[in-house]
């Protein structure tokens, strides 16, 4: 009989390869108290929406976001809008949303800017990083059985 161990969990900032136009966006979204990203193009052609009667390629991160040890999904789900009310006042195009997943405890978010505005997002989140900023995470990255 095998039983499998739960260790304690912290986030670790790591090395990843990433499409070199939206390097700087995933960096800077990887500093962000509590958030970490799973994936990232900077433009994907065949998920071409239409914006303002032109056609635009949308560059897409997606990243989770768990700040306490007693996860609420809120939590996600404010840290979203944050990300969508910058952009809103930024005046940048974008697609923020939160998707559960069969495997997940806490929902991933998507984020969604025109590839054309990849730099204003970036420098647009880098001024307003201190309403990122958040409880310490303590938690573990696990789903309690």
């Amino acid at each position: 009989m095998s039983s499998i161990q739960h260790h304690k969990q912290v986030p670790c900032k790591v090395t990843a390869y990433v499409d070199e136009g939206i390097k700087e966006l995933v960096e800077l979204l990887n500093t962000f108290d509590n958030v970490w990203t799973t994936n990232s193009c900077e433009s994907n052609e065949a998920e071409e929406l239409e914006l303002d009667e032109s056609t635009q390629e949308w560059a897409t991160v997606t990243m989770f976001y768990k700040p306490l040890i007693e996860y609420n999904p809120k939590d996600s789900a404010e840290f979203a809008d944050k990300l969508a009310r910058v952009l809103r006042e930024s005046d940048i195009w974008h697609s923020v949303s939160l998707e559960w997943h069969n495997a997940g405890c806490f929902p991933s978010i998507t984020l969604k800017i025109p590839h054309c505005q990849i730099k204003e997002a970036t420098d647009a989140f880098s001024f307003s990083r201190s309403i990122f900023r958040s409880i310490p995470d303590k938690s573990l990255l696990y789903c309690p059985s």
